[in-house]
Parts: C-alpha cells; sequence; structure tokens
C-alpha cells in the first residue's frame, strides 16, 4: 500500500510491482496518510485530510464503512488495526 497523495491508496504486488487497485479517499491537503489493512488481508482502513476514516473491501476497493469526522475534522495521519481474538 502506498498512499498516492492524489486521492488516496494505491495497493501494488510486492513480487511484480503490478497496480492492484485504488482505494479512494478524498483529499484536500496533501499530508502523508498511514493505512492499515487486518490480519486476514481482506480490510484496508485508511486515515484522511477531513477527519474521515475510510474502511475499504480489499480485493475489489469498495467501500464498506465511513467512520463519522472527528469534532475537529482534523487529518487522521495514523490508523492501526487491533484484531480481537476470541478463545473458547
Amino acid at each position: 500500500m502506498i498512499d498516492n497523495l492524489c486521492n488516496g491508496m494505491d495497493a501494488y504486488s510486492f513480487s511484480s510491482g503490478k497496480h492492484i487497485a485504488t482505494f479512494h479517499a478524498p483529499l484536500d491537503i496533501r499530508h502523508a496518510k498511514q493505512v492499515g489493512i487486518d490480519q486476514s488481508g481482506l480490510t484496508v482502513i485508511q486515515g484522511s485530510d477531513k477527519g474521515i476514516v475510510y474502511v475499504a473491501d480489499y480485493n475489489t476497493a469498495a467501500p464498506i464503512q465511513t467512520l463519522p469526522p472527528s469534532k475537529t475534522r482534523e487529518s487522521i495521519q495514523a490508523v492501526t488495526v487491533r484484531i480481537l481474538t476470541t478463545y473458547l
């Protein structure tokens, strides 16, 4: 995953360098942001300069959910993914 500073994040194959998908997140200010991918590799989470967190399907780049903006609408430049495991 690479922050393309134009319209979101781009996914590339590490071995071939082939572009896989673009995960769109509208931008106003060109600040680098982090992206998180869940342990299964199926979900992409990215911040934005609008205070919104975007969640998308890795395989299709289709949006899954948009988390509401922060009250101050400050840039979300860092994200983390926490995997919760339930043991029976």
